[in-house]
């Protein structure tokens, strides 16, 4: 695997790992789906754009200290940095992204998909990207989440 992917990797375990959690516990909801349909439009904008600034700073001081620490063998260029920033925090419209999200959420089927992985597989799909895949890796895991959270098998 290549260093810029393994990086980038680390980076959006780390902010899906911290943004998910009470979110759903504060709302009163149980699924991520119910959460973010409970939300008004204005609501939804802001989360989205406080996703976005999020994964922005965790990229920023991810790198500064991967590159203090000598993880690097060599400093990344500017362009390796821009590559990889646009991949954490992807340079998409704000709407599109809310809209992009409500109407996967509305698909019954994809009710246990975590918000996270919602919010990068929306802005995935505006980039043209087949999604399928990572759509479907996304619904299992979410649901065995949730079987497991709830005390079912």
């Amino acid at each position: 695997m290549k260093l810029s992917n393994l990086f980038t990797r680390f980076l959006l375990v780390t902010v899906f790992a911290v943004n998910q959690v009470p979110l759903v516990i504060a709302a009163g909801t149980d699924t991520d789906a119910a959460y973010w349909l409970s939300l008004t439009r204005s609501e939804r904008s802001n989360y989205v754009l406080g996703f976005k600034m999020g994964a922005g700073k965790a990229y920023l001081k991810s790198t500064e200290l991967w590159a203090t620490s000598g993880y690097f063998k060599r400093k990344p260029s500017l362009n390796d940095l821009k590559r990889i920033s646009t991949k954490v925090c992807p340079k998409a419209e704000l709407t599109a992204i809310v809209e992009g999200v409500s109407k996967l959420y509305e698909d019954s089927s994809n009710t246990y998909v975590d918000l996270g992985e919602a919010i990068y597989i929306t802005i995935e799909r505006l980039k043209g990207t087949d999604v399928e895949r990572q759509l479907r890796e996304s619904r299992r895991i979410g649901f065995e989440f949730h079987q497991q959270d709830s005390g079912q098998k």
